[in-house]
């Protein structure tokens, strides 16, 4: 009984890592449009979106990173954030 239990509780664990990992994929690509949107962002290529994309998602972990320090400024998304640091 205690392995159906251990089981159970490996799936629940395993269901709940999964709808978080799809809430986070849903919250960047939220993100990613509004940002298109925002600053009339467009790509010539599907793989430059795609490129794109990920740059900003890189650039977001960092804002959201800066922002819970607790610091005395918050960093945000300018029309910048899908340019890489170089």
């Amino acid at each position: 009984m205690a392995n159906n239990y251990l089981d159970f509780m490996r799936i629940i664990i395993a269901m709940l890592l999964a709808m978080a990992i799809c809430q986070a994929q849903a919250d960047l690509d939220s993100r990613w449009q509004d940002f298109k949107n925002t600053y009339a962002k467009t790509y010539p290529t599907v793989e430059e979106e795609l490129y794109r994309k990920g740059v900003f998602a890189q650039n977001i972990a960092e804002i959201d990173s800066i922002n819970s320090q607790g610091l005395t400024y918050t960093a945000g998304v300018n029309f910048y954030a899908d340019w890489t640091q170089a």
